[in-house]
């Protein structure tokens, strides 16, 4: 899991204190600025917000109304804002580092991971005793593959601050990608040992326990964490250690009280299977039933512009090389429905169309899934492109309720499955019992709609042409 980046509005900050005594008519008062940090500091966010965006109207060219907007963006998930505003704080205000600390981080969010590696630097230069930003540069190399150099920043980070928690369990991270296991336990430990609440911490020492199968230890970390994934991880636990009265305890347990957690849904739906057993976690025990399978072209007579348009515009996006579920492929962030061009808005009103229809055809379903059917929701949804090579291991999606892709372009192969989505019971490297769990296999054409339960594995079936396959994933998010 990765921890979260560190944004910094610091009391006695350089950019508020901007030599008081010798403000100019031009500049807000010390009494504004002074108000501004407190409602910040006291967590009076809309306040906040109403003050900075007060100060940069009347005094655009004073940066601390920028540097705070700047995180409350960030911290609101509005990234494109985000970036601006500490855009504009950072050519106001070049020598804070804060300021190049907080934009690496707005621009880590949305995957432009070069950029955010150039901000870092750029806060390190300025202030090189900076631990935030060598923990926040250290994560930000790690998703580039730069696992060595990450190590490096890290542990720069844990000598500039020896009690820095957050730097040892992210350490931790870099260990076990380079296959380190014993030394992240170790980082994992420190990290515990200083802050033993830390919850990611416990969480990621947990998953080490789990890989080298020391269950039971791995289940006491998992339980001090109050996350949906924990709870499916000590499941797999259970599983994995072939203790099935406690695995179905623990399903019986939630029952009425924890129904929506997605991860357990996929676990609970495989294991049922595997152990001949009834499903007692009743989301969507039968999964592979609820497949919806479409093409635009019966809502759009002009489909084909409607995908090149489509195609042209996420040319445009910002990509990363991806290494973890994406194997030889790019993924832009997940915000292309956030502020969406025309275009997209047109794609999205077609998704939340097939949506409406995919609920009409199932809504008689007596699963949680279909019963407890989110009133409102948003869209998430972002670009994926595979090339040569590329596949996607089985994965769910957690964070959502229902899952889609629109195919923009495919892998047009006669007499095989390259470039298939195959959705199936089984994922997470659970020990496979009966080998007969189902599976389903579909072909894609351009324009093709597909849509199914986030609690269900899919994967890409890789291919060997020298081709490109594009889509535009997305999740229908509960709101509750």
């Amino acid at each position: 899991m990765k921890p979260p980046a560190k944004h910094q509005i610091r009391k006695g900050s350089a950019a508020l204190k901007t030599r008081i005594s010798n403000i100019s008519p031009i500049d807000p008062s010390p009494q504004l600025l002074n108000s501004l940090l407190g409602h910040y500091q006291k967590g009076q966010y809309d306040d906040a917000e109403k003050l900075a965006k007060f100060i940069t109207k009347n005094f655009p060219k004073h940066p601390f109304g920028w540097k705070v907007l700047g995180v409350l963006y960030g911290q609101s998930n509005r990234r494109s804002e985000a970036v601006s505003a500490n855009q504009k704080a950072a050519k106001l205000s070049p020598q804070d580092a804060e300021v190049h600390n907080n934009l690496g981080n707005t621009l880590k969010t949305l995957g432009i991971l070069d950029e955010a590696e150039t901000s870092y630097k750029q806060a390190l230069a300025i202030k090189p005793d900076y631990f935030l930003a060598f923990n926040n540069l250290g994560n930000t190399l790690r998703e580039l593959g730069r696992l060595d150099e990450s190590e490096i920043n890290l542990r720069r980070a844990i000598a500039l601050k020896p009690n820095f928690a957050e730097a040892y369990s992210s350490l931790g991270i870099t260990l076990k990608e380079l296959g380190r296991l014993d030394e992240a336990e170790t980082s994992y430990r420190q990290a515990i040992a200083i802050k033993p609440n830390y919850a990611r911490a416990h969480q990621n020492l947990g998953i080490i326990l789990k890989a080298v199968k020391k269950y039971d230890e791995a289940i006491l970390h998992f339980d001090k964490v109050k996350d949906p994934s924990a709870i499916s991880l000590s499941l797999e636990c259970l599983y994995m250690s072939k203790n099935y009265s406690d695995f179905d305890k623990r399903i019986k347990s939630m029952l009425g009280l924890d129904d929506n957690n997605i991860r357990v849904a996929a676990v609970s739906a495989f294991a049922a299977h595997q152990m001949e057993k009834e499903d007692f976690y009743r989301f969507c025990p039968n999964p592979l039933d609820f497949i919806s399978i479409d093409n635009l072209d019966k809502n759009n007579s002009h489909l084909q512009n409607l995908i090149n348009a489509v195609i042209k515009e996420t040319d445009e996006y910002q990509l990363v090389w991806e290494s973890r579920t994406t194997k030889f492929g790019y993924q832009g962030p997940n915000d292309i429905f956030e502020k969406p061009s025309k275009i997209i808005s047109n794609l999205e009103g077609i998704i939340e169309k097939k949506i409406d229809a995919y609920y009409q055809k199932y809504k008689t379903e007596s699963c949680i899934f279909i019963k407890s059917w989110p009133k409102k929701y948003k869209l998430v949804g972002w670009y994926n492109k595979l090339v040569k090579n590329g596949y996607q291991t089985a994965h769910i999606h957690p964070s959502g309720w229902l899952s889609g892709v629109i195919y923009l372009k495919t892998i047009n192969q006669s007499g095989d499955d390259e470039g298939a989505i195959e959705f199936g019971l089984h994922g997470y490297e659970l020990p496979v019992i009966d080998e007969s769990y189902p599976r389903k296999v579909h072909r894609p054409e351009s324009g093709d709609i597909v849509l199914f339960p986030s609690s269900l594995f899919h994967r890409t079936i890789p291919f060997t042409t020298d081709a490109e396959r594009c889509v535009i994933a997305f999740d229908l998010k509960p709101i509750w």
